[in-house]
């Protein structure tokens, strides 16, 4: 606390009145202690007393401490009065008035109260300058509801001894979010020519005119702010105009809007207590009504935007009603059919609802989503826009003349077959579902997605544009005729063998099927599974530009004219031999394989990891390790006794095996295990995080400390 001395040099005054205790409270806020020194040389001193206090701001009372000194040259000042009081910042106006009822406070250049709590500086607001005026700044206009509001009885009364108007117009935005805490009245009339932001504040009494040339933010939920729960009545708006967007959020205290409503942007209304609507509510763009009690909406209700009505306890809407963008009645339980003549310009959001059907005139020009609905009915030659999502819905039975221009998902549902008239522009999504039959010459515009279904045969002249997927189902056969443009996915089915046709498809996975052979001359643009298949040997002329994977099989030679261009996964195969000069991208995966030794010309480009463990492998070709250098590399359990030198790898395994000595220059990004190989000593140019030898088989104290302070020896069993 700085030393006060009173300077009779340029002495300015103010009345204990005049302060503004916001800021007095900004800055009892922030832990810090304001002081108010007054012309008769003594000064008063306010803290907080208790910190904790601030924790169940607005549940408890906060603890103030207020000491009075008496200012002594050369001396310590001598405490005149110590006063604790228990109060909110209101109380503690009161109080101080109390305390120093008499007293002038002095400001000059010498002596500050506090900076003038930093945020007035040297000129104060006169309210004097405020009669007259027409329009007020911000700045001005938060003086005076600081000042209204600091200045009233317990009846929310106004006692203050300056003249204020009752009617404001802001030149500007208003935002009063940072004096938030003691805000309980507004002007009778308020006029925002920008945005209006009242954030967090117990206001009790409103303006009974409220007019926002912005946007409007009201968020005073009394459920998420504990201080609210001293608010006893709400006077609102009775006439509330905002230009563009109004976001009112007031919780279950919101039970009326007002008379007369006009917003021409987006209304928020969410979790309001409100049970209708007048018709004098008028909106330019979407309204937001989700979680609040609205039970029915007035006849003749104009939505130029979209309406959201999530969670709320509708019951009813109006007949002929028109939506201009997207309704969301999702979860509302209590709304039990649509209403006649419906027309959604955009989407209809009906997931988890009550109801059983879809009227026969509703026109909707988006999607439709009633996943998890009970909706069993939909109306024939419905013709859907956008996407139809069925999913884990009740429906069993599709309509005729059914057009969907987009996606089509009925996956989870009963639907056991598609209408032989039906149109799908995207993507058939049935996984789960209990669909068998498909019918004949279906053209699918994008993908069509089976797996797990009740699919058990495939009709003739079938075409998918994209990926194609039945796996996990009884299908035992495909159509000679299939066409398949994207991915084929066949895993863990009952299928014997390929259509002949099948030449060319992105993808194509057949694990875990009865496949025994591919296809001679085969192009597949991306990846080819084949483990855990009956294969025994690869075709003529294989091209898979993608990763390959024939672990598991009995597969024991790859031919010398196969083409890969990404990843070998052999682990657990029988293969033996590999082609001279073989070229594999990025994975050599041959743990557990058959494999002996390794062809000289033998390649993994940009390689990331080399698995040869559990193999009788016991020498690396010169040319596998050339430009590898972020790569995994595990040997664990081989024959291998040698490695090159000027090595860069990631990681290192070299467990059980004939290794003697790590080789010169090896560089591990991250860890060397050397646990159950013949590694006694470990050379100093070595560069790694981590080693992890076996129970005595390095002698530490033999190992350089240079390498000691840079690597972390581990032991480690094996």
């Amino acid at each position: 606390m700085k030393t006060i001395i009173p300077v009779p040099v340029r002495i300015k005054m103010m009345r204990v009145e005049d302060i503004d205790f916001r800021l007095v409270a900004y800055k009892l806020l922030n832990h810090e202690e304001v002081c108010l020194p007054f012309e008769d040389g003594t000064y008063l001193s306010i803290r907080y007393v208790h910190w904790e206090a601030l924790k169940t701001f607005g549940r408890n009372p906060l603890a103030f401490e207020l000491k009075q000194y008496k200012i002594k040259k050369n001396t310590a000042h001598k405490i005149i009065k110590k006063t604790t009081v228990a109060a909110d910042i209101s109380e503690l106006n009161l109080v101080i008035q109390r305390v120093i009822s008499n007293k002038r406070v002095l400001i000059n250049n010498d002596i500050l109260f506090n900076e003038y709590l930093e945020t007035e500086g040297k000129k104060a607001i006169s309210f004097k300058s405020f009669k007259g005026k027409s329009i007020l700044s911000p700045t001005e206009a938060q003086k005076i509801i600081r000042y209204v509001n600091n200045h009233l009885d317990e009846n929310n009364n106004y006692i203050g001894a300056e003249v204020v108007p009752k009617e404001i117009q802001v030149d500007g935005n208003l935002d009063l979010s940072d004096i938030w805490w003691d805000i309980k009245v507004l002007p009778k009339k308020l006029v925002v020519l920008g945005d209006f932001k009242l954030d967090a504040a117990p206001v009790e009494i409103f303006p009974e005119f409220l007019e926002v040339k912005g946007n409007c933010l009201l968020e005073n939920d009394s459920e998420r702010y504990s201080h609210h729960k001293y608010v006893k009545t709400k006077k609102y708006p009775v006439t509330l105009i905002v230009e563009k967007n109004l976001n009112w959020v007031e919780g279950k205290t919101l039970t009326k809007l007002p008379t007369e409503l006009k917003v021409g942007g987006d209304i928020s209304l969410r979790r309001a207590n409100i049970k209708k609507i007048s018709n004098n509510f008028t909106v330019g763009g979407f309204v937001d009504l989700a979680g609040s009690n609205i039970k029915t909406l007035p006849d003749g209700f104009t939505i130029n935007g979209g309406l959201s009505l999530y969670k709320s306890q509708i019951t009813k809407l109006p007949d002929d009603l028109t939506i201009k963008g997207d309704l969301n009645i999702s979860n509302c339980y209590k709304l039990k059919e649509l209403p006649k003549n419906l027309t959604i310009e955009g989407n209809l959001l009906c997931k988890s609802v009550k109801i059983k059907a879809l009227p026969d005139d509703i026109s909707i020009g988006g999607d439709i989503n009633a996943q998890f609905s009970e909706i069993e009915i939909l109306p024939e030659n419905l013709k859907v826009k956008g996407n139809l999502i069925l999913s884990s819905s009740a429906i069993k039975e599709l309509p005729k003349g059914l057009i969907v221009e987009k996606d089509f998902r009925v996956d989870c549902t009963a639907i056991k077959s598609l209408s032989n008239d039906i149109s799908i522009g995207g993507n058939i999504f049935a996984p789960y579902s209990k669909i068998e039959i498909l019918p004949e010459n279906l053209k699918v515009k994008g993908n069509l997605i089976l797996s797990d279904s009740a699919i058990k045969e495939l009709p003739k002249g079938l075409i998918v544009e994209k990926d194609f997927r039945v796996d996990c189902t009884a299908i035992k056969s495909l159509p000679n005729d299939l066409v398949v443009n994207g991915s084929l996915d066949l895993r863990s089915t009952h299928i014997k063998e390929l259509p002949k046709n099948l030449i060319s498809v992105k993808d194509l996975y057949l694990e875990d099927t009865l496949i025994t052979e591919l296809n001679d001359s085969m192009v597949i643009d991306g990846a080819l599974t084949i483990n855990k298949t009956l294969i025994k040997s690869l075709p003529k002329n294989l091209v898979i530009n993608g990763y390959f994977n024939m672990s598991k099989t009995k597969i024991q030679e790859i031919p010398e004219d196969l083409i890969l261009n990404g990843e070998l996964y052999a682990y657990e195969s029988s293969l033996k031999k590999i082609p001279q000069n073989f070229v594999v991208y990025r994975t050599l995966d041959l743990r557990c394989s058959k494999m002996r030794s390794l062809p000289k010309g033998l390649q993994v480009v940009d390689g990331k990891n080399i698995d040869l463990s559990d193999t009788n492998i016991a020498r690396i070709p010169e040319k596998l390790l050339n430009n590898v250098f972020d790569c995994y590399l595990n040997l664990s359990n081989t024959k291998i006794n040698d490695l090159p030198a000027n090595l860069v790898v990631e990681s290192l395994n070299l467990q059980n095996t004939a290794v003697t000595k790590l080789p010169t220059n090896l560089k591990v990004k991250d860890f060397v295990a050397i646990s159950g190989s013949n590694i006694k000593n470990i050379p100093n140019d070595l560069k790694a995080d981590k080693v992890f030898y076996g129970p005595k088989q390095l002698e530490l104290d033999k190992i350089s400390k240079s390498l000691k302070e840079n690597i972390s020896f581990k032991e480690k069993e094996v």
